[in-house]
């Protein structure tokens, strides 16, 4: 596969910020944040990956509007299959979750690879869907509960190496033991859930199809 940093043109310090996003997903906010993150760690770059090269013009005139210049820009092309795509992960050394569009695979996609995951969680369901998958994997030192906690746990792992070592160790470790990967018993609890939401919202429905 081409994901290696000397195909990309990036020196070997590079602190590679994965942001394998839609356009779609890049509010104001979030690009003000991922700014504020790249002025502190002068050598990252944040890297995206178009699902089409048209694209990355879209993603450039975004990034430019929010004061985050081409240079400190790398685009990632896609793999042939999922596997290429994961592979992708090789290169980052962290993910930036978007904010208030928060993503689903594109937190699981880079805890699979070891990869940490920053997120900023809110009240609403769209800004919380990484931080429930965090919690679930019991790795919650890259959640975020505030836009200031979310650039310093952004910059403390592009810096502080001991840390961002022991997130992967952490995350690895959750990924061996998380409901998140026991298929059966992530059923069982998702049907648990649907039959307390029913016995809440319509007992009398779940009474008559128990005695069915």
């Amino acid at each position: 596969h081409p994901f290696t940093r000397q195909a990309l043109g990036l020196a070997p310090d590079t602190v590679v910020i994965g942001a394998f996003v839609t356009p779609m997903k890049l509010s104001r906010r979030c690009l003000v944040l991922w700014r504020d993150v790249l002025a502190r760690v002068p050598r990252a770059r944040l890297a995206f990956s178009p699902a089409h090269p048209a694209l990355r013009p879209v993603f450039e005139r975004l990034c430019t509007t929010a004061g985050i210049t081409r240079e400190r820009l790398v685009f990632v092309p896609q793999g042939r299959d999922d596997a290429e795509n994961q592979a992708r992960y090789a290169l980052v050394d962290f993910v930036l979750d978007p904010t208030p569009f928060g993503g689903v695979n594109g937190v699981l996609e880079p805890l699979d690879a070891g990869v940490p995951v920053v997120t900023l969680v809110g009240a609403r369901h769209g800004e919380r869907s990484a931080y429930s998958i965090l919690a679930n994997l019991g790795v919650t030192s890259t959640v975020a509960a505030t836009g200031r906690e979310y650039v310093e746990l952004a910059v403390r792992l592009a810096d502080d190496a001991a840390f961002a070592a022991d997130v992967r160790v952490a995350i690895r470790a959750g990924i061996a033991r998380s409901r998140l990967t026991d298929t059966v018993a992530h059923t069982r609890a998702l049907e648990a859930a649907y039959v307390e939401a029913v016995s809440r919202a319509a007992p009398d429905a779940l009474r008559e199809a128990e005695g069915a």
